[in-house]
């Protein structure tokens, strides 16, 4: 088992500056580096788009993506006469991509054409598959997707407020999805804020926005965890505080039970890391293999998840009481045996064999925390090999990707991460600062909430 880098060590990367900032490059590399194959469920057509290597560093997004359903997405904010509306237009210059059922969207949304064809979780496509947009297109290589510009807003919020600010946070959010948002083309809004922003639309106050995870199942996805992992980041000093806020923030937008039971294992690892001073990679590999001895994997397999919402013509089409049993059923016996009998078949078995082979490619976190630690420990925290590998398996890359970039950046530091990928993000002047006077914040500690 290797070490880190001891001349870089030695100066910088075991104080907790390098590691906290270790952690949120980590998260930004990782979105923007795997926004391009974001969602391709078959990781042959990552072959067919990319070439025979797949993705290999930062690219730009390209226009259309075989497997897309972003266009025909729903959006249902109130009509103006709804008592207690408010205006809540999200979409912007991306309504053409969007089925919007409200009047003063006419003529600017999404106009459906026939297609006789079903995606890989049985949902019907709205478009012909050479016309369907990719759900980033117009990003170009090295941009982040909103969800990471999201994460740069909580990052500049938190420092102006000098901590943590509920009501803060929820106006600059608020307010920064009905702005024009010129700093990034993005138009891929996920459903969780969709319907954050319907609620608002009928007037809801802020902090009851949210939809519950057992109404929106998909509110319990890998984006709502690191979210919860960020914001514990602001509490190095304190776990249990860093806890407690991040119970409280995740329900502003997303109310999933899901992130809340698996932050209870996967922060408390997060925090070991940045307080680590072990040069070893041993010691990060042992203490995530260990933590494999408290979390439990999906009863269902990925192909067998993906089968029923083909039986249902669409996950939507589940009875709410029905999908709350399919992501919550677990295995009796904890994922380190399965973890070890995939590593120990690491030079036999394929990626795709354990993602989405075993584990599904989807968002939702208790198929993906158990592919993101299989990953970790497979590429032995090397963060480019093993986010490289995240995108070529498809699915929700971003989102796994996002934690994945978290796990193995607060472990390694910002000191042990290839200059190139820092320097191949385009915002990462901007970054740097952003991310220095929040991990500054951080480590003074006695901040104001």
């Amino acid at each position: 088992m290797s070490s880190l880098n001891e001349s870089k060590t030695a100066s910088a990367s075991f104080n907790l500056v390098d590691k906290l900032s270790g952690a949120l490059w980590g998260f930004f590399i990782a979105d923007s580096l795997s926004m391009p194959a974001d969602w391709f469920y078959n990781p042959d057509n990552i072959i067919k788009v990319f070439g025979p290597n797949g993705i290999t560093g930062y690219i730009d997004c390209p226009p259309t993506h075989v497997e897309a359903f972003m266009a025909g997405s729903q959006y249902n904010p109130a009509e103006i006469s709804t008592p207690n509306y408010r205006p809540a237009d999200i979409l912007h210059q991306h309504s053409k991509y969007y089925n919007i059922h409200n009047s003063e969207y006419d003529g600017r949304s999404f106009k459906q054409s026939n297609v006789a064809e079903n995606d890989s979780h049985g949902n019907a496509f709205a478009t012909a598959s050479d016309s369907r947009p990719h759900y980033h297109v117009g990003l170009k290589a090295g941009e982040n997707t909103l969800q990471g510009e999201i994460i740069r807003l909580f990052l500049k919020t938190s420092v102006e407020n000098n901590g943590y600010n509920q009501n803060q946070w929820l106006k600059s959010f608020t307010n920064y999805m009905l702005s024009a948002r010129e700093d990034c083309v993005d138009p891929y809004i996920e459903i969780a804020i969709r319907k954050y922003f319907e609620n608002y639309s009928r007037g809801l106050p802020l902090y009851s926005c949210a939809v519950r995870q057992r109404d929106t199942w998909s509110t319990g996805n890998c984006c709502a965890m690191a979210s919860t992992i960020i914001t514990s980041l602001l509490y190095p000093h304190f776990l249990q505080r860093g806890i407690a806020r991040v119970f409280e923030h995740q329900a502003l937008l997303y109310r999933s039970e899901q992130a809340m039971v698996y932050g209870t294992v996967l922060i408390p690892l997060i925090h070991r890391f940045i307080h680590s001073e072990s040069p070893s990679l041993q010691y990060y590999f042992d203490s995530l293999l260990t933590v494999c001895e408290s979390i439990y994997s999906a009863k269902l397999s990925g192909p067998e998840l993906s089968a029923k919402y083909r039986e249902y013509k669409g996950p939507d089409n589940i009875p709410k009481d029905e999908t709350w049993q399919l992501h919550n059923q677990l295995r009796e016996e904890a994922i380190r045996k399965e973890i070890e009998t995939f590593l120990n078949s690491k030079d036999s078995i394929r990626d795709v064999e354990v993602l989405p082979g075993r584990y599904d490619t989807a968002c939702y976190i208790e198929q993906g925390i158990p592919g993101i630690i299989y990953l970790a420990l497979k590429y032995n925290f090397n963060l480019e090999a093993a986010l490289l590998a995240n995108a070529n398996v498809g699915g929700d890359t971003t989102g796994r990707g996002a934690i994945l970039g978290l796990i193995i950046g607060s472990a390694i530091g910002k000191s042990n991460i290839p200059e190139h990928l820092i320097r191949g993000l385009k915002n990462c002047e901007r970054l740097n600062r952003e991310i220095s006077e929040f991990v500054e914040l951080a480590v003074k500690g006695g901040l104001k909430d």
